[in-house]
């Protein structure tokens, strides 16, 4: 015979609380509607939202959502995906009543507002944003920032960056910006607690500004001997652990008639010394262009006698990985493939 199934109200608190706490976020919401009479059971649990995107351009022709409700608010959330347009206010709403819940984490933060013109839609939601922010003593509170905007002038910018939650944030990825973005923000806690980053950029650039991250993607104009020998320091006087890479690519080539292969390799220790790593042997793939046929590669020991610091030069490229000294094969493979920079 068989059993009965459980009803959900008459099952204990307990058992309800972990139901909610392994739901998505979607069935998570849907369920608090069926349960009104539950609702502060949900509300009491916390919840983790993967990635949480607000999107709000110039529309496209024809555009449904538009004028009304310009704001797509979308979430990823485990295995579904689902958005939703608002008019701006009350995206602004949807975005404060979020960062406020203190049960609330997010992970991923995507930020893509349109700020060109100063009466669009763009530049009301932000200001909107900023003063619920403000007001209502808010910070933003996810472990990465993906900040596809081009700001008018750099202090919207910074106050951005400075209501960043600073014991949450450790990545930041910037799709368009320019070098006066990071004058001020490199003075700042959110900054100096950063552990990833990814920029790009064609103005100078400060290395001394990105010793301390431990994930690096940047893509600058030029690339120095005094700056290759300055990353190659930072990584071996701060011993970062297994997994720790940067990699800096250049428009212009890094050896050139200023700059002479003989010139960098001597920034290494022991100079002179080419391993001649096969990265396509090790991958059995095509993997990134500027791995395809490295001018000089170099393993250099580290304080951690488990660990062994892969540098490696190409004509465009100078990368640094940390990996483990009895299997470095396989965390170089581990790391280049990955279509994501800092999934690990």
């Amino acid at each position: 015979m068989l059993l009965p199934l459980p009803i959900w109200q008459h099952l204990p608190l307990h058992f309800k609380k972990a139901v909610v706490s392994n739901l998505d976020f979607r069935s998570r919401c849907r369920l608090r509607v069926c349960s009104s009479a539950e609702k502060g059971l949900f509300d009491s649990c916390s919840s983790r939202i993967n990635f949480l995107g607000i999107n709000l351009t110039q529309p496209h022709f024809n555009s449904p959502h538009f004028p009304e409700t310009p704001a797509e608010i979308f979430i990823r959330d485990k295995e579904t995906k689902f958005s939703k347009y608002f008019n701006i206010y009350e995206a602004v709403e949807q975005l404060l009543s979020i960062f406020s819940n203190d049960r609330v984490a997010v992970d991923t933060f995507h930020f893509h507002v349109c700020l060109f013109e100063r009466n669009g839609n763009g530049f009301k939601f932000f200001n909107s944003f900023m003063n619920g922010l403000q007001t209502r003593n808010i910070t933003i509170k996810v472990r990465r920032l993906e900040l596809l905007t081009s700001f008018r002038d750099k202090y919207q910018f910074v106050n951005f960056v400075k209501y960043l939650d600073v014991d949450h944030i450790q990545s930041i990825k910037l799709y368009r910006a320019f070098k006066y973005y990071m004058d001020d923000i490199v003075t700042t806690d959110q900054w100096m607690n950063l552990k990833e980053f990814e920029f790009e950029t064609r103005h100078k650039f400060n290395i001394d500004w990105i010793t301390h991250l431990y994930k690096l993607r940047l893509k600058i104009e030029r690339l120095s001997v005094e700056a290759i020998s300055e990353l190659i320091q930072s990584f071996m006087i701060r011993n970062p652990p297994n997994g720790s890479f940067f990699s800096v690519s250049t428009v212009l080539p890094i050896i050139d008639s200023r700059i002479l292969l003989p010139e960098i390799i001597e920034c290494f220790p022991s100079p002179g010394r080419n391993d001649s790593i096969d990265f396509k042997a090790i991958t059995g793939s095509e993997i990134y262009r500027h791995f395809h046929s490295p001018l000089h590669t170099h393993k250099i020991p580290m304080a951690n006698s488990n660990n062994v610091f892969i540098a490696v030069l190409s004509v465009s490229n100078f990368s640094g990985i940390v990996c483990n000294v009895d299997s470095f094969e396989k965390d170089l493979k581990l790391l280049i493939e990955k279509k994501k920079v800092f999934e690990k």
